[in-house]
């Protein structure tokens, strides 16, 4: 074909493609009817299946247990027999008949106290010691086991009212109930007892308390609205 022809057919048919492009895919049709009827309102999760018992347990546990309240002037996270404990003393003082008043009662308020081993021992100690008659057992406490709770009233001589908190089912037991400023001799009269009135070196009903509750000694339990600052006999 000489250039004349070529150029006629260029003129006519045009200039053939260099490739040919691939056909777009063709996306299936969509009904948005059919899925909305597919999908599920509300989804639930098996936690059972998804976690371990025990962990469940933890998880459950943390859920259950609120942030201390800033009227209890605590800063830390309560733990769940600590708060167990709190509900069951802000439970008593409701009542009418109860034993050391309404939350909000006396100068302060109550405040109320869990004791480590050591301190619960030595106020068991003491009150065997100040008041014979009183019958307390002769299980000494233990990091593991029921655990010793102190309501503190805070009236001018302030009482001391004796929980056990069970093991197993965190709930309170009433032991005794005793006046501090009763305990003084006997408490400064044992020197191991004295030793832990830090910073009290007069002899008076402040310095039990200290011993028996004071910082390290005794957790402050959140009761919430109109308790007493926690260890106020240092304020």
């Amino acid at each position: 074909m000489n250039k004349v022809y070529a150029m006629i057919a260029i003129l006519t048919f045009g200039a053939p493609l260099a490739a040919a492009e691939p056909a777009a895919p063709q996306l299936p049709f969509i009904d948005a009817a059919m899925v909305r009827s597919l999908m599920p309102e509300k989804v639930a999760i098996n936690i059972s299946a998804a976690f371990p018992k025990a962990q469940r347990a933890s998880m459950e546990t943390e859920k259950i247990v609120p942030l201390v309240s800033k009227d209890s002037g605590l800063t830390q996270r309560a733990s769940a027999p600590d708060t167990a404990a709190a509900r069951e003393i802000a439970a008593i003082a409701k009542s009418p008949d109860s034993p050391f008043g309404a939350i909000d009662s006396g100068n302060l308020g109550l405040s109320a106290y869990r004791l480590t081993p050591e301190a619960a021992n030595m106020t068991v100690r003491l009150v065997r010691k100040a008041f014979p008659g009183i019958s307390l057992g002769n299980r000494p406490y233990a990091a593991a086991g029921p655990q010793l709770i102190l309501v503190v009233t805070s009236e001018d001589e302030a009482s001391v009212y004796m929980y056990e908190q069970g093991s197993s089912n965190g709930r309170l037991s009433r032991l005794a109930d005793f006046n501090t400023a009763d305990a003084v001799d006997a408490f400064y009269s044992d020197p191991q007892l004295a030793a832990f009135a830090s910073g009290y070196d007069r002899y008076d009903w402040p310095g039990v308390l200290q011993g028996l509750a004071g910082k390290g000694r005794g957790i402050a339990l959140p009761l919430g609205a109109g308790s007493a600052r926690p260890y106020w006999w240092n304020n």
